[in-house]
């Protein structure tokens, strides 16, 4: 999170710089479709890869169901809809414990699970 948090504040900069001029509304409006995107850009790159960083520190990897890395598509699908289910107040992840797979919804949907890695 704090890797994240990092990045956004410092994109956040010069997109704000151009955005001055523009009604504080609009303004305000494009920044937070930049911010959502600049974080799609970041999951969506690790995600590809396999592993974030706090993911390869907890041993997770994100997969197909075949055990391949995700598309390009399905990265960018698991990550609106984890942003969805983030202003859904987490049903998605509440919903995990109740299935057999353990799999969160977001990774049900996209064709994505988490995996446990080995040291």
């Amino acid at each position: 999170m704090l890797l994240l948090a990092a990045l956004l504040f410092v994109s956040i900069f010069p997109f704000a710089a151009i955005t001055q001029p523009l009604p504080a509304e609009i303004g305000i409006a494009l920044q937070w479709i930049y911010l959502f995107l600049i974080g799609g850009l970041y999951f969506v790159t690790f995600w590809r890869k396999g592993q974030t960083l706090a993911m390869k520190t907890w041993r997770i990897r994100l997969e197909t169901k075949n055990g391949a890395p995700p598309s390009l598509a399905q990265a960018w699908l698991r990550y609106v809809l984890a942003c969805m289910n983030l202003a859904l107040l987490g049903i998605g992840w509440w919903a995990a414990p109740f299935r057999t797979d353990r799999q969160f919804l977001q990774d049900w949907l996209a064709g994505t699970r988490l995996v446990r890695t080995e040291v």
